[in-house]
């Protein structure tokens, strides 16, 4: 079952249009799971640094050179990258005005 969080990573990191339009309001404790608040917290550095998207490597070799994670955690948010591409693979996008209207009531 998808996850909204599931959803909201995997738009932050390919629907550039939604990045950009939300990027700004979402705040690193709005995940509560360890592993969905390190990969926003990647993306969301990525993005403000960039100002564009990061890709799935790049989140992959930041969430690896942190000191902060155990092995376990680092294995689940590599699999937590590996999902949202196989599902971003499939090209199941979201209709932008749900997904915002969503993550609104998330944040």
């Amino acid at each position: 079952m998808e996850r909204l969080e599931g959803t909201i990573l995997r738009n932050l990191l390919y629907n550039e249009e939604y990045a950009r339009k939300t990027i700004p309001f979402f705040k690193e404790e709005y995940f509560t799971q360890i592993e969905d608040r390190a990969v926003f917290q990647e993306i969301q550095k990525y993005f403000t640094k960039y100002s564009n998207p990061p890709t799935k490597e790049a989140i992959i070799i930041e969430l690896g050179e942190r000191n902060d994670l155990t092995d376990e955690t680092f294995q689940s948010t590599t699999e937590i990258l590996k999902e949202t591409e196989k599902v971003h693979e499939k090209n199941e996008k979201e209709d932008l005005s749900w997904l915002l209207e969503r993550s609104e009531k998330f944040c």
